[in-house]
């Protein structure tokens, strides 16, 4: 008679190690079962103990590891939201747009985390965390995006496999007001824009006075190129996006259209290489320079042949 046997859940256990280059180091090790017979050793870094400091934290730093050494009983142990965030912090986040990534990385370090992480998946309960959201002193709009990341992490934590796949509970979580605004715009008038211009400086003139005509993202502004502009269309492309000086793509795909640019609106911007050489600064290259006074030049000589025509 055949015996069957199965690969038992794989809790493993933690050392410390000493290190060349971190010194003293938290490992994680377990037993992994050969195709033929019996079981390898296997080892797997965390991380220095000068910064992890203790063996809970460095247990929460791999629990998400464990889950995957043991993917097909994962459902066998208990799985905290610690080990759901960890693993979308490694796998997820890499692949969104930079300033998105850094948002969801602080809800998920300063308010999901430390509030929910060691709470099980499966005891995740949509009152409680509409309670929670309701005490937080946080704007309206930024509890929605809590949320929503709750909502995100659970979709997650089924299609891994983690818990059982069925209604997503953190869509029954209710965030009032969440597309309002706490606080209404400044608008200016003619008169204070004029004002807000005459008390600026190139480049801050320029880059205010295009801002308020094409209506651009500051990150889209900051990113601007002088082969951005189709001079004898007239024509702007928005193509990049900056910030925190990572350079990524437009945010959505319309943005990429051209934009189209008024004579005097270009000019300006054409004078702007103009004025770093007038205002003592050599930002630009005397290249750059040059093709600056060049473009000038032909751009002028565009204006006055449509006068013409």
């Amino acid at each position: 008679m055949l015996r069957r046997t199965r690969n038992a859940y794989q809790h493993g256990w933690i050392e410390t190690r000493q290190s060349k280059k971190e010194g003293l180091v938290f490992v994680y090790r377990w037993r992994e079962r050969k195709s033929d017979s019996g079981y390898t050793k296997r080892t797997e870094r965390i991380g220095p103990v000068s910064a992890l400091k203790t063996e809970t934290n460095a247990w929460r730093a791999v629990e998400h590891r464990r889950l995957d050494i043991n993917s097909e009983d994962s459902k066998r142990a208990t799985v905290t939201m610690n080990a759901v965030i960890n693993r979308y912090l490694e796998e997820e986040l890499p692949e969104l747009r930079h300033s998105t990534a850094d948002a969801y990385r602080s809800y998920l370090v300063n308010h999901i985390k430390p509030r929910w992480g060691s709470r099980p998946v499966g005891k995740m309960k949509p009152f409680g965390v509409e309670l929670w959201l309701k005490q937080l002193d946080l704007a309206p709009k930024t509890k929605g995006h809590l949320q929503n990341l709750l909502r995100v992490l659970f979709n997650c934590a089924m299609r891994w496999e983690l818990v059982d796949i069925g209604e997503n509970p953190m869509k029954l979580v209710r965030v009032r007001g969440g597309s309002k605004r706490t606080k209404e715009p400044k608008v200016l008038t003619i008169a204070q824009f004029q004002q807000l211009v005459q008390e600026l400086n190139d480049p801050y003139r320029t880059m205010v006075i295009l801002d308020l005509a094409t209506g651009l993202r500051c990150s889209e502004l900051y990113a601007l190129k002088w082969c951005d502009v189709i001079w004898d269309d007239l024509t702007l492309l928005v193509r990049r996006g900056i910030v925190d000086t990572v350079v990524s793509d437009v945010k959505t795909e319309y943005s990429r259209a051209g934009m189209p640019l008024d004579p005097a609106l270009a000019e300006g911007h054409l004078n702007l290489g103009l004025a770093y050489e007038q205002l003592g600064r050599k930002s630009l290259a005397d290249k750059e320079y040059q093709q600056a006074c060049q473009l000038k030049q032909d751009f002028c000589q565009l204006v006055q042949n449509r006068k013409k025509n």
